[in-house]
């Protein structure tokens, strides 16, 4: 055992166990492992982040144009039963939809600038809230007024005809933005061009 004993320790190595390699394909093995798990949870973080960006006002938005057109209704059907009872009561619907300036039925412009809308949905909004003030201005108010100072059934039939044009194109354009809002958030994952990010 001396010369070849000698010659094997000095020189040349042993072949590795069949332990040895499984223990070094499991180490392997769990690295990448824990490699891919650490990349699908920054990736998921990623998604949730970004999901919760893009989803949350566009939500908001389709929730409010929403809640806007049936206020709108709300307001139209309260004014329309006040103007032929004469009970305030009738008002209560009105008053809670319409509010002060009528932004009870009209978007909220800090909703609409934070998504950054894109001129024809932009052009869509102004013409509801144009169309939606009109109505409260030219026809709702009048028409309480008059209730108010002469009693139930006094406005004049004219007056009522132009009501209901107004009330029309207010439903009309408020109705374009809630479905221009719902397919634009549908469609590109967002409201204004948000598609690349």
């Amino acid at each position: 055992m001396s010369a070849a004993g000698d010659r094997r320790r000095a020189g040349e190595r042993r072949a590795p166990t069949l332990r040895r390699r499984l223990g070094w394909a499991l180490v392997v093995a769990g690295v990448i492992l824990l490699g891919v798990l650490a990349t699908s949870a920054i990736a998921l973080s990623r998604v949730l982040t970004l999901q919760t960006d893009v989803t949350g006002p566009f939500f908001d938005a389709v929730s409010e144009a929403d809640g806007a057109y049936v206020g709108l209704l709300d307001a139209e059907v309260a004014v329309r039963a006040y103007v032929a009872t004469g009970d305030a009561t009738a008002l209560e619907a009105y008053t809670r939809a319409v509010g002060v300036d009528a932004e009870g039925v009209v978007p909220d412009a800090a909703l609409v600038d934070r998504l950054g809308l894109d001129d024809e949905l932009a052009g869509t909004l102004t013409q509801a809230e144009s169309s939606v003030r009109a109505w409260v201005s030219d026809a709702a108010e009048p028409a309480i007024a008059t209730t108010e100072a002469q009693g139930p059934g006094r406005v004049r039939a004219v007056d009522q005809a132009r009501g209901a044009e107004l009330f029309a194109a207010a439903r009309a354009d408020t109705g374009l933005v809630v479905t221009a809002d719902a397919a634009a958030a549908g469609a590109s994952g967002g409201i204004g061009g948000r598609r690349g990010q």
